[in-house]
């Protein structure tokens, strides 16, 4: 199973056109950052109903830095961005962010909230949680589905999220390593 997984990784870093990662190094800080495009989510629901009265769209964005100009990293916390366009203050407040790893739960843990009125009841909020490397792993590696809530809403994410995380992965130290294992082993070495 390990081998499938480092395979895919090895697959996804081929891919480079269609690679979703964006890095930046900033010379007056030292520092590379590491950022996706935001990707759409699934549908949304509010508990059991349909909150598309409440949320018109969700996207999701993952980024992290690390001291340097570097390909990859094994950074100490990974920003995890939803942005949500609104016609409500739905995510007001500080929520658990929770996660459904293929039917398994794990939470992710407290988030930030911020917002801003376009105009009217046009609304942008935003919801950042700082996840670990191996919550990012956990996410990139499901086999079937990644579910994510926040307070009362919930949502799937959509394979352009999957890929985005899995992107972005290619630039964590670990999992070159684990790529680089891969290869090894393949080779017969």
């Amino acid at each position: 199973m390990e081998r499938i997984l480092v395979t895919l990784f090895i697959l996804l870093a081929s891919l480079s056109s269609l690679a979703q990662t964006t890095a930046k190094f900033d010379k007056f800080k030292n520092r590379t950052h590491f950022m996706t495009a935001q990707t759409p989510t699934g549908k949304v629901t509010f508990g059991e109903e349909n909150a598309s009265a409440l949320m018109r769209k969700m996207n999701m964005g993952v980024g992290f830095s690390c001291e340097g100009q570097v390909d990859d990293c094994t950074p100490a916390s990974i920003e995890l961005l939803f942005v949500a366009s609104t016609t409500d203050w739905s995510f007001q407040g500080h929520h658990d962010v929770n996660l459904l790893i293929d039917g398994k739960p794990l939470t992710a843990g407290k988030s930030d909230h911020d917002g801003t009125v376009n105009s009217g009841s046009d609304l942008t909020e935003y919801v950042d949680t700082n996840i670990t490397p191996e919550v990012l792993i956990a996410m990139a590696k499901a086999k079937t589905a990644v579910e994510v809530q926040i307070g009362q809403f919930e949502f799937p994410l959509t394979d352009k999220n999957l890929l985005a995380l899995r992107d972005i992965g290619t630039h964590l130290s670990v999992v070159k390593a684990e790529i680089a294992a891969g290869k090894a082993k393949m080779s017969g070495q």
